[in-house]
């Protein structure tokens, strides 16, 4: 058998296992999941979450605007109750979307340039993860916020890679402000970290114009539909321009100084820490560091050969080429900008960092 024959064999051969494997994370995945999905009864949120849904779609809007949440899921739980009303139902969807995050995290990953290592080891982490579990079994939109940021991540990195994947950015960007608005904070990250990649020329900045009108304009119907009134209702509420802040949320906002630096650094790797822990476990956090820096370093130490991101052909007009550095290095920049955006809103008192289900949108990065 040739060389380029017993190459390609040996290729095929490891996509197959890579499939076989990624396919039972994912079953175990679902597994874990949709295990007594149905069997235990409604919480109080829960219940809350499901009742309001059950009526007209006046009232469904009604009861949004009154609430803390967008308009998306409870307009689909509103769809799913008018099949089937039962405990299972109402939890189907979270359950169907953090599946769907381990599985994107799985075979995604790799089309977007990520290490089939690298891929296996974030979807793995995603289908154990304890907050993930646990949000799957919940009555709330927070694992479509996963899945979405996972598809926004996926989005950026083919963007980075090619120009390709700004359809996927756009349609994740306008549904993002309308399922969570974590996801607000991670669109802006995912356009500015896009801006701050080095264009190959002029045009790859011009390609980021539809992807963030689709996000303005998700965000314009978000505020028309849900945010306005639920602002209009807790305005009133709030103390010196601060945001209403429950108990458990206050070690979520930095109070200090932004010019002290230092205090800013201790609360955002508190807050990060506290992430990591409620994503993965506390046990795991660990192990994934130090594998993450262990990789990170071999990595670094193996940079000798070109980047496996190059800039596109220029006779290609369908094709833009924004970037010549490495997905790692685009995943870092993307983590970096993301934590920055989210201390700045943490900072504001507009939106929490590390605060459980709260920072679920930054678990893909």
């Amino acid at each position: 058998m040739s060389p380029p024959a017993l190459t390609d064999r040996r290729r095929r051969r490891a996509t197959l296992i890579y499939a076989v494997a990624a396919s039972v994370v994912v079953i175990a995945a679902a597994a874990l999941r949709f295990d007594g999905l149905g069997e235990t009864s409604l919480g109080g949120d829960e219940a809350a979450a499901a009742v309001w849904s059950q009526g007209s779609l006046a009232q469904v809007f009604d009861y949004t605007g009154k609430s803390t949440s967008p308009i998306l899921y409870p307009l689909a739980l509103w769809l799913v109750q008018k099949v089937e009303v039962s405990a299972f139902s109402v939890r189907l969807l979270p359950a169907l979307g953090s599946t769907l995050t381990v599985a994107a995290l799985l075979f995604l990953l790799p089309s977007a340039g990520i290490s089939r290592r690298a891929a296996f080891l974030s979807g793995t982490l995603a289908a154990v993860s304890t907050a993930a579990i646990i949000e799957a079994h919940g009555v709330r939109e927070y694992s479509l916020d996963a899945l979405l940021a996972a598809l926004l991540l996926v989005g950026m990195l083919r963007y980075a890679r090619d120009g390709r994947g700004r359809f996927l950015l756009g349609t994740c960007l306008f549904l993002g402000p309308l399922v969570q608005y974590g996801l607000v904070l991670f669109g802006a990250a995912i356009l500015l970290a896009a801006f701050l990649l080095p264009p190959a020329r002029l045009r790859a900045r011009q390609a980021l114009l539809a992807p963030a009108s689709f996000f303005f304009v998700g965000g314009a119907l978000s505020w028309w539909t849900t945010l306005r009134p639920q602002l209009a209702l807790h305005l009133p509420r709030l103390d010196s321009g601060r945001a209403l802040v429950l108990d458990h949320l206050q070690g979520a906002y930095y109070g200090g100084n932004p010019a002290d630096l230092p205090s800013l650094l201790s609360f955002l790797a508190a807050a990060t820490l506290d992430l990591l822990r409620d994503w993965i476990g506390a046990p795991l956090v660990v192990a994934a560091l130090g594998a993450g820096a262990l990789l990170l370093g071999l990595r670094l130490v193996r940079r000798r050969r070109p980047p496996r991101f190059a800039a596109g052909s220029a006779d290609r007009a369908d094709r833009v080429s924004p970037t010549s550095v490495s997905p790692l290095r685009v995943v870092l920049l993307l983590f970096a900008v993301s934590l920055a955006v989210a201390a700045v809103a943490a900072a504001a008192g507009i939106y929490p960092l590390g605060a459980g289900r709260h920072g679920t949108y930054l678990g893909p990065v």
